[in-house]
C-alpha cells in the first residue's frame, strides 16, 4: 500500500462536475473502510490505492451500501444535520463524482 500522506483527501467541497444518478451505489470489490491509526482518519481501502476521508465523505460512503440512491443518501444527510437538502446533494454528488473517477463505488442496480 502507498504511503496515506500521497494519497488525496476527499472533501466534501472537492470540484467536480454536477451530475445525478437513480443508480443505487455500493462500495467495488475488494473496497473497505478502515481507521488509519497513524494519520488518525478514516481511509478507502483498495489493492492499489488508499484514499483518507474526511468525516462527511465517510459518511457518504457509509451509506454506499446499494440500498439507496444518491438523492436519499443527500436527503438522509441533510435531515441528520438539518441543512439545505441542495447543498447537500451538491457535495454529495461531488464525493460521489471523485470515488466514481477512482473506481471505488460500482453504480448498483
Amino acid at each position: 500500500m502507498s504511503d496515506p500522506r500521497d494519497e488525496a483527501e476527499v472533501a466534501a467541497h472537492s470540484a467536480a462536475p454536477r451530475e445525478t444518478s437513480a443508480r443505487r451505489p455500493k462500495l467495488a470489490k475488494k473496497v473497505r473502510v478502515r481507521f488509519d491509526d497513524r494519520e488518525k482518519k478514516w481511509m478507502l481501502l483498495s489493492p492499489e490505492r488508499g484514499l483518507l476521508l474526511n468525516g462527511s465523505a465517510k459518511r457518504i460512503v457509509e451509506l454506499c451500501d446499494g440500498t439507496r440512491t444518491e438523492a436519499e443518501i443527500a436527503a438522509l444527510l441533510a435531515d441528520e444535520h438539518g441543512a439545505a437538502p441542495s447543498t447537500v446533494a451538491e457535495d454529495v454528488t461531488k464525493v460521489m463524482h471523485e470515488l466514481r473517477a477512482r473506481v471505488l463505488v460500482e453504480p448498483g442496480t
